[in-house]
């Protein structure tokens, strides 16, 4: 997709660097539908941009496309969103297409996508009573927008509209800085030049959804993570690294063609100086922040929610330095004409990153095998077919017991829901006398309050917990 944007070497380069993300690396062996919706979402951006004007059977291409995405993530489902506001702007404003052939295509487009998700809300509707997937309810909750209309929590509703969206948005950028900083430079310098010019081609569709899918992800889910190493906008990683390596190398382009470089340097210093000003005041954005979050707060304290937004500006000062030497070092490049030698640097920052987590991927891995395929494998052995498991981690216990399993955290069964948010003075140990499992098996960390019901539960069988292990079973 970058070479047909703008060449083979920048496609070269979106690809290093995307296989020399540590990050793509660890969450692609920790979630099973990580590549498949990177794979859907990357293809479906491909085929929209080759093929949305189009009026034969190729223009559904990508809506399939995104729409499978969403079967798989079910918050994919906004990429169809996304790219129908852009062939509305981008239609309209370069008077690509006449306005009854834009209305004839839409409609058409998103009878398609209507038609498929329809079928997939009754699939789900079907097996667990809810349109969406349990997963998605199992690690939402009782959070986020969706709830909070039904609820009518008029507190919630704020907070999902004006605090989450904005922190998650925060976060985002905090996890494109530990990716690549040089990289989020050139993001932050695109979304400028897109504002800036007006932009209504392809690079908007780019930035539309890289800016409100994390906006819209904090407003639905009203999660301050992205979950482990970010994997659950994992998608939108190879997203940024296109945009960001298209905008740096038709800024090099339109330098390259003007002599006078030196007015793009003062447009530079002047970006430099705004990110620096926002840094100094967000002590005032913080104060801002505390005042909606204590009207719509649940309970927590608002230093959890700062410390959270803190980690944002992670050694910010150090980051503005490199900033502002990525710069400096494109303006360097500039004079003696070392264009392509800024992406021999950036793929070097992210093979560095990549080494440096390898220890971590390893630690991991190794925890895995030592503790869940341990105890999968164990309850193979020691079990009987018909015996049932309830356990709080479904993935590779339930895999290598081969055995009947009741999933403590809701994945697959969400009759456990109302127990494990404590609706009407429900609780899961309830749920379990309900059940009656044959086994139980958990962390103790997790389940304190079982650990204590030795009148229902004994213990036979226990896998240690060594210190090197113990962050990540704690996390």
């Amino acid at each position: 997709m970058t070479s047909y944007l703008s060449n083979k070497t920048t496609g070269l380069f979106s690809v290093f660097i995307f296989l020399f993300n540590s990050r793509i690396a660890i969450s692609s062996v920790s979630g099973m539908e990580i590549l498949l919706y990177i794979f859907l979402t990357v293809s479906g951006f491909y085929y929209y941009i080759k093929y949305s004007l189009n009026t034969d059977w190729k223009q559904f291409i990508y809506v399939i496309l995104f729409t499978v995405a969403g079967m798989s993530r079910p918050e994919c489902f906004v990429l169809y969103i996304f790219a129908s506001i852009h062939f509305l702007i981008y239609t309209i404003t370069l008077k690509k297409l006449k306005t009854n052939t834009i209305i004839k295509l839409i409609l058409l487009r998103t009878g398609v996508f209507l038609l498929l998700i329809l079928g997939y809300f009754y699939f789900n509707y079907s097996l667990s009573s809810t349109i969406l997937p349990t997963t998605f309810y199992a690690k939402v909750g009782e959070r986020g927008l969706f709830y909070a209309i039904g609820h009518l929590n008029i507190k919630m509703i704020i907070g999902s509209l004006f605090v989450y969206p904005l922190i998650s948005f925060f976060l985002w950028l905090q996890l494109l800085c530990e990716d690549n900083f040089l990289l989020l430079a050139w993001f932050l310098l695109g979304i400028y030049i897109i504002i800036k010019q007006r932009e209504t081609k392809h690079l908007l569709f780019f930035a539309i959804f890289l800016i409100f899918h994390p906006i819209l992800r904090g407003a639905v889910t009203n999660s301050l993570w992205f979950h482990e190493w970010g994997r659950h906008m994992a998608n939108a990683t190879p997203v940024f690294f296109i945009f960001s390596s298209i905008v740096y190398l038709n800024f090099v382009n339109s330098i390259k063609n003007n002599i006078y470089y030196k007015k793009y340097m003062k447009k530079i210093l002047i970006f430099i100086i705004i990110y620096t000003v926002s840094y100094l005041g967000r002590s005032l954005i913080f104060i801002i922040l505390e005042k909606i979050y204590y009207l719509t707060s649940r309970g927590k304290s608002f230093m959890e929610v700062y410390s959270i937004i803190e980690k944002m500006f992670l050694n910010l000062r150090m980051f503005l330095i490199l900033l502002l030497l990525s710069f400096v070092f494109l303006m360097i490049t500039i004079k003696f004409k070392l264009y392509y030698s800024f992406f021999i640097i950036v793929i070097l920052v992210s093979l560095y990153g990549y080494i440096f987590n390898i220890d971590y991927f390893v630690r991991k891995t190794k925890c895995v095998n030592d503790i869940n395929v341990e105890m999968g494998k164990w309850l193979k052995e020691n079990t009987s077919e018909k015996e049932v498991i309830a356990i709080h981690d479904i993935g590779a216990i339930g895999y290598f017991s081969d055995r009947r399993i009741i999933d403590l955290v809701g994945l697959i069964n969400n009759d456990i829901l109302p127990y494990r948010f404590k609706k009407n003075g429900k609780n899961i140990l309830q749920y379990l006398l309900i059940k009656k499992p044959d086994y139980l098996v958990i962390y103790p960390e997790w389940f304190p309050d079982l650990i204590k019901e030795t009148s229902h539960f004994k213990e036979i069988y226990y896998i240690p917990v060594n210190k090197e292990f113990a962050n990540f079973v704690k996390s």
